[in-house]
């Protein structure tokens, strides 16, 4: 409960004391704080999740599939899905969005980029 309350009073505080806003949250995925700051009702916020969170879940889902499809004819191992490889999908993933968010692309060609890896 500690980050939502000082998430809390870091938002009254840019009002009270400094008479400005925060216009995005920058988030790693838990709404929580979100949820807490969004309650407050001060103004409008927009949360956004930081690129190498996103990146970092779509390693442990790969992981998770890999350890799910152990034994014979698994998905791991020599020539197949290894953690050297898994590193590699995350970074690639991770340069996939933040270059499509700098182009300000659509949705579509981030998607084929992504495909790509």
């Amino acid at each position: 409960m500690m980050e939502p309350e000082a998430a809390k009073e870091m938002w009254k505080r840019s009002i009270e004391k400094n008479n400005m806003r925060y216009a995005v949250m920058l988030s790693d995925g838990d709404s929580k704080a979100f949820d807490a700051v969004s309650k407050l009702e001060l103004y409008d916020v927009k949360k956004e999740e930081c690129i190498n969170h996103v990146a970092k879940r779509m390693r442990s889902r790969l992981d998770t599939l890999k350890k799910n499809h152990k034994g014979k004819g698994g998905i791991g191992g020599k020539g197949k899905l290894t953690a050297k490889i898994i590193e590699k999908f995350q970074s690639y993933y991770g340069n996939a969005i933040r270059k499509h968010a700098k182009l300000e692309s659509s949705i579509e060609e981030l998607r084929k980029s992504i495909m790509a890896i």
